[in-house]
């Protein structure tokens, strides 16, 4: 790993990086945006987009882009060409969306934008893949809704409302025993969901469950199979038939707080130290605890809640180590001559890899990374004091 730059300009703490195109997307605990040209190492637009902590920040084609914040809302943003790029101000650093915005949408206006009001009482991510968007359930953060979305007209659609997945456990025929008596409300809440194809997704549970869901949506061939009488408008508003097809309890009472694609499956981060993979429940013990985000292109990397960044072959050995750090003040001011200073560690936030465009396949509207970049994939890391770290 060599760094290349530091990006410096979120005012919070980095809670979501998302590419987007050849730029990334930054969301902070206090709802800020920031829209980076990494060739320039600038931004091309900066606004405030929720009053909370966002969640989640996905592409969704070349032109929008999803977030999630804990004001239990999503918001789908249509970027084209830039914004205002002014870094974030103090003065307006906690202004709520109740307050007169008429100054702080001046100087940092938005990009146009629809909202969907979801649950994000808790932490939890949401998902979307293809026109399908898995959130918490709006009436319980332990169940989930399942949203059909067409972005560029903003049509939505639920087709599963209030999904329990620990009632459809208990009534497997393959799941006899029940999770145990000191189990709070079932698998608790939702702490993470991933996708893994158009029909199949895992969600990792505050109980340290993690589940695998088969998601089939009915077609007018199937009901007419089921019915010679069926109508049209029962065929449109029959609901998806959702399985389960895999639960593993390995981290179990541990939460889960880190998901990522793997291979045809994921691999699992909890508050101990071990990743899991599955569905081949393979398991990994990375000597850190607080597994806190999860990253894989060719080599695995994992960030810790102490600020450190391991990174692990194809066989999952550990092949570097990445620690950043400052002296602890205490010990500067107060023992200035010593030459052993005790060293506080920088909470880690958040992941991102970032793969440029080839050249010769990077339309008009890209941008491209400069040739000290060069081609090579990059991994970004956010931290609590608001700075992004750039490496090859």
């Amino acid at each position: 790993m060599n760094q290349i730059c530091t990006l410096r300009g979120h005012l919070n703490s980095i809670s979501c990086i998302a590419q987007f195109n050849d730029s990334i997307v930054t969301g902070d605990d206090n709802g800020w945006i920031i829209w980076w040209n990494l060739n320039r190492r600038c931004p091309l637009g900066v606004w405030k987009g929720h009053d909370m902590v966002i969640l989640t920040i996905k592409q969704i084609d070349d032109n929008y882009i999803l977030t999630q914040s804990k004001d239990s809302e999503i918001r789908i943003w249509k970027l084209e060409g830039g914004l205002k790029s002014d870094l974030p101000d103090l003065k307006f650093n906690d202004i709520k969306y109740n307050d007169d915005l008429t100054e702080l949408l001046e100087k940092y206006p938005m990009p146009e934008y629809n909202s969907i009001p979801i649950n994000s009482l808790n932490y939890c991510n949401v998902d979307y893949l293809n026109g399908v968007l898995i959130t918490p359930a709006t009436t319980d953060s332990n169940n989930f809704d399942i949203y059909r979305v067409s972005h560029q007209d903003f049509g939505l659609e639920r087709l599963v409302k209030n999904f329990n997945p620990h009632e459809l456990y208990l009534k497997s025929n393959n799941i006899i025993e029940e999770i145990g008596n000191d189990k709070r409300d079932g698998f608790g809440i939702m702490m993470k969901i991933k996708f893994i194809n158009d029909n199949y997704f895992y969600i990792g549970f505050e109980s340290g469950h993690v589940l695998g869901f088969t998601i089939n949506y009915p077609s007018a061939i199937e009901s007419a199979k089921q019915s010679n009488k069926v109508s049209e408008k029962l065929i449109i508003n029959r609901e998806p038939k959702i399985t389960i097809d895999y639960v593993n309890e390995f981290h179990v009472p541990n939460p889960i707080i880190s998901m990522e694609s793997f291979e045809d499956g994921i691999i699992v981060g909890a508050t101990q130290k071990y990743v899991s993979l599955h569905p081949s429940g393979k398991t990994i013990n990375v000597k850190n605890n607080g597994i806190q985000s999860i990253v894989i292109k060719d080599k695995a990397y994992i960030g810790f809640w102490n600020g450190t960044v391991k990174v692990y072959d194809d066989q999952f050995i550990q092949i570097h180590k990445f620690e950043r750090s400052l002296p602890n003040l205490h010990n500067v001011t107060t023992n200035i001559n010593s030459n052993e200073l005790e060293v506080s560690t920088i909470k880690l936030s958040t992941l991102q890899l970032f793969q440029p465009t080839p050249k010769n396949t990077t339309s008009s509207k890209s941008l491209v990374l400069n040739k000290r970049m060069g081609s090579n994939q990059l991994l970004i890391i956010g931290y609590n004091d608001g700075k992004l770290l750039v490496f090859s």
